[in-house]
């Protein structure tokens, strides 16, 4: 079983979870919670404004999604699906972990060149 390590709370990682399946947002969340990010669980399609205003580091897709959900060209995805049928998917919370803590790191060395090339 794969252990839990939370990120740096001072680079805590904003993620919006979405899917029409109640069951599986809701445990999704409670990973990414568990994980250390701020969680955004949506149930339905999230609106611009609520996009606006949470901003999120990253989009959890736990399929089936909304029909008609439109994300952003630069969104980071994680598909998660149980069990998993779709190529990429995920479908356990140790895969899950290992992609959240991938991301964080990729999103603190973009920051750090960012640094270095201003």
């Amino acid at each position: 079983m794969c252990s839990i390590q939370s990120v740096d709370n001072s680079r805590k990682q904003r993620i919006i979870v979405i899917g029409t399946s109640v069951v599986s947002v809701q445990q999704v969340s409670g990973y990414c919670l568990q994980w250390g990010a701020e969680v955004l669980p949506y149930y339905g399609i999230p609106n611009e404004e609520e996009i606006c205003l949470f901003k999120p580091h990253i989009w959890v897709l736990c399929l089936p999604i909304p029909q008609n959900l439109h994300l952003p060209t630069d969104a980071v995805l994680i598909i998660w699906e149980e069990p998993s049928t779709v190529l990429q998917a995920i479908s356990t919370r140790a895969e899950l972990i290992l992609c959240l803590d991938r991301l964080a790191q990729l999103s603190e060395s973009d920051d750090d060149d960012r640094i270095y090339a201003e």
